[in-house]
């Protein structure tokens, strides 16, 4: 469950969870101002394009994978990021060799409200 204030740090390697299925979304905090949020991928998972009202910022955080911005699809490797604009299409995959883990930040908060 996602914290309305993170007043201690958070270790990320503590928080991170995979899914068989599907990519996993988990939210780490939200609020009107911002949301922050790890994806977790298996090998060859992906998430579908998206364009979303907020500005996103995409850090790869561990493994390796694709971000990709618009038309354009750029290999990342850890502690390479990304801005994406306002409106703008993007979608990210794992790469073929081992688990890929991003941290997201979205600001505003997508929903302006805290689940």
């Amino acid at each position: 469950m996602a914290r309305k204030a993170a007043v201690e740090p958070v270790a990320l390697a503590g928080v991170i969870e995979f899914r068989d299925e599907e990519f996993y979304a988990k939210k780490l905090f939200d609020s009107e101002q911002m949301r922050v949020l790890t994806f977790s991928f298996k090998p060859g998972q992906e998430m579908d394009e998206v364009e979303v009202d907020p500005s996103v910022l995409l850090y790869a955080y561990s493994g390796e994978g694709f971000f990709t911005v618009g038309k354009k699809e750029h290999p990342v490797a850890p502690g390479t990021f990304v801005v994406v604009p306002p409106r703008e299409a993007h979608a990210v995959r794992a790469g073929k060799r081992g688990p890929f883990v991003v941290l997201v930040v979205i600001a505003p908060s997508p929903t302006a409200r805290v689940e």
